[in-house]
């Protein structure tokens, strides 16, 4: 038996760990992610020209 497997229970590792402060933190990025986004959507100059998507993937026209 190794050092490690006296020292920590095996329901330990057998256990989910607790993630609501992970969802948490996942649902604060997604929320400033979807913010960021629709900011930027509105701001048209940032906007590529679709000529220019469609002339990036070869589909020219």
């Amino acid at each position: 038996m190794s050092d490690i497997d006296r020292q920590v229970p095996k329901q330990a590792l057998l256990t989910a760990a607790d993630s609501r402060a992970e969802e948490a933190g996942y649902a604060l990025w997604k929320e400033r992610k979807v913010k960021k986004s629709v900011e930027a959507s509105q701001d048209r100059k940032n906007l590529v020209p679709a000529k220019d998507v469609w002339k990036l993937f070869g589909f020219e026209r």
